[in-house]
């Protein structure tokens, strides 16, 4: 995460959060003189508004999100944190919180590591507890021609899923007067 992340001193950065700060600086070191670059982290995503289909790759695709020099990657606990910080920051400005879970292939579901279900499951019963809503559109079931790959949506698929998110909250949360209370 090094090379993506700018700089460590932001106000996000959760107090408890451990940082190998001699690694951190030996990476910018080298991404900022050895390997110069014009931005100032590495983007590693892309955005495509396309209609088109693709959902092969999909051992490519977990590989990436769950494995880490071949070896399957631990919950990140740093991530945890800094959505705790969020969390804390929202509610300090009275900022309501909704966590969405967007819609995923059913080809990438069945892959996910089960200690990341499980993982999810009991992060998602604890934002609850904290009184933040979840909405689990993970399980959702898009015709195959409306995913861009099998973790993202096309534009078609977002289109529709956007228009579904609206609509619920319109009718679950301000329609009970949460929109006076709330930015």
């Amino acid at each position: 995460m090094f090379k993506r992340i700018y700089s460590l001193n932001t106000p996000l950065l959760p107090r408890n959060m451990e940082v190998d700060k001699k690694a951190f600086y030996e990476t910018r070191f080298k991404y900022m003189c050895l390997y110069p670059r014009f931005q100032p982290f590495d983007f590693s995503g892309g955005y495509s508004n396309t209609t088109y289909s693709n959902l092969s790759g999909i051992d490519e695709v977990i590989r990436r999100h769950y494995t880490y020099e071949n070896a399957e990657t631990d919950i990140s606990a740093s991530s945890l944190l800094y959505l705790d910080s969020i969390i804390s920051l929202c509610n300090q400005k009275r900022v309501k919180i909704i966590v969405v879970t967007t819609p995923m292939h059913t080809s990438y579901l069945k892959q996910i590591p089960e200690k990341f279900i499980y993982g999810y499951e009991i992060e998602k019963n604890k934002l609850r507890t904290k009184g933040i809503d979840v909405l689990n559109c993970g399980n959702e079931n898009y015709a195959d021609n409306l995913y861009l790959n099998p973790d993202h949506l096309n534009k078609t698929g977002a289109e529709i899923f956007t228009k579904e998110i609206v609509y619920i909250l319109n009718h679950k949360f301000y329609s009970v007067g949460l929109k006076q209370n709330y930015k």
